[in-house]
């Protein structure tokens, strides 16, 4: 278990560090490039998919979705664009979004990494092998340029002050966030789910590693739903508390855009899909949270 639980972190860890590299690359090379780039990257990636079907003969991801030759990686590039033009629409010009960005500068890292690390341990709600349990779910927002580390700290006091939930359900989470997690104090109780490598933002779902003996990454699955277009799923784990099987999954439906974007057949479709897979699941108990 020592040897699963330091290769999951090292996963992790690099696979947050990698994202956080990219990002600070362009933010050293030009503060205000950074929300520029994204947007040119995801303008491109949609000129690119509406010019036609891809003529490369790449193989195609495992487990992804398609609707008129497309993945879901296309999906949400273009879903990353729309974003971006409504965004444009409301007044929202790159200039202004850089000027936020750069009044809301990240805390140094070495900084950061103390004051994360700095909060205490808080004591387990319940002793380990009570029949009780707890769970918690929080959208947290992927909006990085709005005071994201003071919000993911104040997360990370939610989570120490519920006393170590048993289980957490998070969306929107960013690569960015994810390294903020991390770095935390509370996240060395957990096992987490393995974040997709290809989302700009996704769910995850944490499980308290001394609450669920036996657990590992393998555990969790990831059902992506077959109508999305913004590479929703639900993600699961199957876990024996106190000697009793038990479904927990997380979710986050499509996303309503108003004023013409509402998806509500999706979204209905989805929870209907969702609950389906639920109850043809291993267990007869299920705990369900997220972002409908």
């Amino acid at each position: 278990q020592d040897a699963g639980e330091a290769q999951q972190r090292k996963r992790v860890m690099e696979f947050a560090r990698n994202a956080a590299v990219k990002r600070q690359s362009l933010a050293e090379s030009d503060p205000a490039a950074l929300p520029v780039a994204e947007a040119i990257q995801h303008e491109a990636a949609a000129t690119t998919v509406s010019a036609g079907p891809s003529t490369s003969k790449q193989p195609a991801i495992a487990g992804a979705s398609s609707c008129d030759g497309l993945s879901n990686a296309d999906l949400r590039a273009l879903h990353e664009a729309r974003m971006r033009r409504q965004q444009a629409a409301n007044g929202v010009n790159s200039e202004q979004a850089a000027g936020s960005l750069q009044q809301q500068q990240p805390t140094p890292r070495q900084q950061l990494v103390e004051q994360l690390q700095s909060q205490p341990a808080a004591r387990a709600a319940s002793l380990p092998g009570s029949k009780s349990i707890s769970l918690l779910t929080y959208n947290v927002w992927f909006k990085e340029s709005v005071a994201v580390v003071e919000r993911m700290m104040a997360l990370g006091d939610i989570i120490q002050q519920a006393g170590l939930p048993t289980f957490i359900c998070l969306q929107e989470v960013t690569p960015f966030i994810l390294e903020l997690f991390v770095q935390s104090a509370w996240w060395k109780a957990y096992w987490c789910s393995p974040p997709p490598e290809d989302a700009p933002y996704f769910t995850l779902l944490l499980v308290k590693k001394d609450a669920a003996p036996g657990i590992s990454p393998a555990s969790f699955k990831e059902a992506l739903f077959r109508n999305s277009v913004m590479g929703r799923g639900l993600r699961s784990v199957l876990v024996n508390v106190a000697g009793q099987p038990l479904l927990v999954a997380t979710s986050h439906l499509e996303s309503p855009i108003p004023p013409t974007g509402f998806y509500s057949t999706e979204r209905q479709r989805q929870m209907a899909e969702a609950l389906a897979t639920l109850d043809s699941g291993p267990a007869d108990n299920v705990l369900f949270a997220g972002h409908k």
